[in-house]
């Protein structure tokens, strides 16, 4: 008995990169939810500028539900043409499951290192890895574009926003 097409739900219809989006848009809510949530629970000192501290994460927050709109109109009308899942749909010999895999692997490991290497270091190590894998390795834009995003960002940060971002305790360095 064959069921009719607008009988099976529209998850089980989509192809792999169309449920990634919506799975992607969902998580992505959701944590969107909950940052607006806790930016509102943030105290408010009684002198603050009209704009307050609020703002920013509420814009960081606003941007996120823009995202996950996004995420699911790309789910929904990009790959619609996509053909449908068939069999279990996860195949580990897919490179696009190990180059996941490694990137998350990859950004693990900056976060473990921001605190004894600070961030400049563990900024310039972390862009300089992404950038030579998914830029065609080329080794002088790697050279030249990971130290100089991490040099700027925390003079930005440090000197202009005044949110410090750490030295390392590695080397002696607070």
């Amino acid at each position: 008995m064959a069921l009719d097409a607008a009988a099976v739900p529209l998850f089980r219809r989509l192809g792999a990169q169309a449920r990634i989006s919506l799975v992607l848009s969902a998580a992505t809510a959701v944590f969107a939810v909950g940052y607006i949530r806790a930016t509102a629970a943030l105290p408010m000192p009684q002198l603050v500028d009209p704009v307050g501290p609020r703002a920013f994460p509420y814009l960081l927050g606003a941007g996120l539900l823009v995202c996950a709109v996004g995420l699911l109109a790309e789910g929904l009308v990009l790959f619609r043409e996509e053909p449908a899942v068939t069999g279990a749909g996860f195949d580990m010999a897919d490179p696009r499951y190990r180059i996941a895999a490694a990137v998350m692997g990859w950004t693990l490991a900056y976060y473990a290192g921001f605190g004894p290497l600070g961030y400049i270091l563990s900024t310039t190590l972390f862009l300089a890895g992404l950038i030579y894998v998914f830029d065609g390795r080329r080794l002088w834009t790697t050279l030249t574009v990971s130290p100089g995003f991490a040099v700027a960002s925390y003079f930005l940060f440090n000197n202009l926003l005044d949110v410090f971002l750490p030295a390392g305790s590695l080397f002696g360095w607070r």
